[in-house]
């Protein structure tokens, strides 16, 4: 019930004038200042510890040249979205699409314009070759969103699920290399994700997939100019995602998976949360609460959100979904980015470390992964083999392209936070702007390398050659010369493709072990594949394989592991989701990449 204050006329004009007033102040008289370097932790530590850990951009020498291109998006969107005119980034996939044992690059591009397949040449250079495979001319009717590969008709060959902002598309891999489109897979399901992911959710030994749709489809209602509201982060505007199961001749959306909120979702991290062997699903969420569901088998599932990642705690601005064991404990923690920009925004990236119970804390701060600027995609690998796995973070919203460094143009960040604390009946008098010309939002913030050491971690991204002032979102994670030192794909929406060469000196006795698969069908990237082995240090090692976990990079879908001077104690497991069997080994070489077979019947 209104108060019969609001009523009153001059309670209405003193509104007015106060609310008038303020946003004058604000604008003319105490403007907050936009700096530059005060995004990132602060911790102090020897940097000579580090001195041997090294990344060097090779993108050019190895025959990579790809710069985004900023391109208009639906005009339906115009009124939609606060910044019409920024382009969706591409999508960046590693996978090894011609079966010679090194991972090649597949890259979305934008609207009328041809995707890139980057074909590796044991490790020295690429060649552009997406028409050979029938993978370039994708763009004609739809933006591209995602690329997301697995073996989807138990076939052993590599499939390509294709989503756009738009309808989506679905092709075989073939004998002969090229890749065949089925219309009748999708039967016309339309959605704008920003991320796709699979596992096999029914345990019928099929991949089942999610879509983390962003935008609502044009049928569920259109979206609000978001941050021009003060319940931006309750808000239930955005996409519905949507699990399909795949019946073995199509994908149908299951109607019993009701994920109870349409957020902006980004990306749909999959992991055994609760360790029933059934695969759940974790939606890192933007303008809302992130979201923890349990699988329930049969389509069912829960929201244990509240219960497992306490809602207090989150950054509502969640960017990216990251499963991995950081301290070795056996137990899959979580990594979500946010937000960090004060004095505009304070949120922070989270790390939920894994309990005995199932349940979740967070342990960000106490650890030195909190700040990171505008973060967006984020991966665990071991840099350095040894034997603690490092973080890795990109960071940077937009810029106009004219923009060269710091302090050219106009910063948007006083508009988007200040001005959604006017008052409503004010903030509807001021319009926004929808272009980026001559503006910026987080731009030249340089990416984080958050190295492990002891249990705490060190950003060394400059001293590590980790960081460029370009704006970048998306990550892939690479060893694209099978040298062991993982290497990394970082590319945006107006910034250069980079191949980012892990050239580390390993210190002497360090080792470490990695894994490549053929399921009982043939298939080398068994989604939901599971290692666990003990190493003689006590750590206890845990790698679910899901390479589509982080924001908009399909990973290396092999598993790498560095042991330190640590020795492998007992049996390897190795846990195979579509037929639900475990194999053990006792026997694996070090320092290189073993190939696991599930044994035929």
């Amino acid at each position: 019930m209104k108060s019969n204050y609001t009523k009153n006329p001059f309670y209405r004009g003193a509104v007015l004038v106060l609310g008038f007033g303020s946003m004058i102040y604000l604008f003319f008289f105490n403007p907050p200042k936009d700096q530059l370097d005060n995004v990132y932790e602060t911790k102090k530590f020897d940097h000579k510890q580090f001195g041997n850990i090294h990344f060097k951009d090779l993108s050019t020498q190895l025959g990579i040249e790809y710069r985004h291109n900023i391109f208009a998006l639906d005009p339906k969107l115009k009124q939609e979205l606060d910044l019409s005119s920024e382009p969706l980034p591409p999508s960046v996939s590693v996978i090894d699409i011609n079966n010679d044992g090194y991972m090649d690059i597949y890259i979305t591009t934008s609207k009328n314009r041809p995707n890139l397949l980057y074909i590796n040449h044991q490790g020295k250079y690429f060649s552009e070759e997406a028409a050979k495979f029938g993978l370039a001319d994708l763009n004609q009717e739809s933006v591209p969103s995602y690329a997301f590969w697995g073996d989807f008709n138990n076939d052993g060959l590599l499939d390509l699920v294709y989503a756009r902002h738009g309808c989506h598309s679905f092709f075989t891999g073939t004998k002969n290399g090229k890749f065949v489109e089925h219309q009748e897979w999708f039967k016309g399901y339309c959605s704008k994700p920003n991320g796709v992911n699979a596992a096999d959710f029914y345990h019928h030994g099929r991949l089942d997939l999610v879509f983390a749709n962003y935008l609502p489809d044009p049928k569920e209602g259109s979206t609000n100019v978001l941050w021009m509201s003060n319940t931006r982060y309750d808000n239930t505007t955005g996409g519905k995602n949507h699990l399909l199961r795949n019946d073995g001749k199509s994908f149908q959306i299951e109607d019993k998976a009701n994920f109870q909120t349409s957020s902006y979702t980004h990306n749909a991290g999959i992991a055994d949360i609760n360790l029933d062997g059934y695969p759940d699903i974790f939606f890192s969420n933007d303008y809302a609460h992130d979201e923890m569901f349990l699988n329930l088998k049969n389509g069912n599932f829960q929201d244990v959100t509240n219960q497992y990642i306490p809602k207090e705690v989150h950054g509502l601005a969640g960017m990216n979904t990251e499963f991995f064991d950081f301290n070795s404990d056996g137990l899959i923690d979580l990594y979500v980015t946010n937000i960090f920009k004060p004095p505009f925004n304070r949120h922070f990236n989270l790390l939920w470390k894994k309990k005995v119970d199932n349940t979740f804390e967070n342990v960000s701060n106490d650890l030195g992964v909190a700040k990171c600027g505008f973060s967006w995609a984020a991966k665990f690998a071991d840099i350095n083999n040894d034997g603690d796995p490092d973080l890795l973070v990109t960071n940077g919203r937009s810029r106009s392209a004219n923009l060269k460094k710091f302090g050219e143009g106009k910063s948007m960040w006083y508009e988007r936070i200040e001005v959604s604390q006017i008052p409503e009946i004010i903030r509807q008098f001021y319009q926004p702007h929808d272009s980026l010309k001559g503006r910026y939002i987080s731009a030249f913030e340089r990416k984080c390398l958050f190295v492990q050491k002891n249990g705490e971690f060190f950003d060394i991204a400059d001293d590590a050659g980790f960081n460029d002032r370009e704006e970048n979102r998306v990550m892939a994670l690479i060893d694209y010369d099978n040298d062991g030192k993982m290497d990394v794909i970082t590319a945006g929406t107006i910034s250069k493709l980079k191949i980012f060469h892990n050239d580390t000196e390993i210190n002497l006795g360090n080792h470490w072990v990695g894994f490549s698969f053929e399921d009982k069908n043939g298939s080398s990237i068994p989604h939901g594949a599971h290692i666990k082995f003990n190493l003689s240090n006590g750590k206890k090692i845990s790698r679910e394989l899901y390479p589509a976990n982080g924001y908009r990079g399909f990973n290396d879908p092999r598993i790498h592991v560095g042991l330190g001077n640590a020795q492998i104690v007992g049996d390897i497991e190795i846990f195979w989701p579509l037929n639900r069997v475990t194999t053990k080994i006792n026997k694996v070489k070090l320092d290189q990449y073993n190939k696991l077979l599930e044994v035929r019947n």
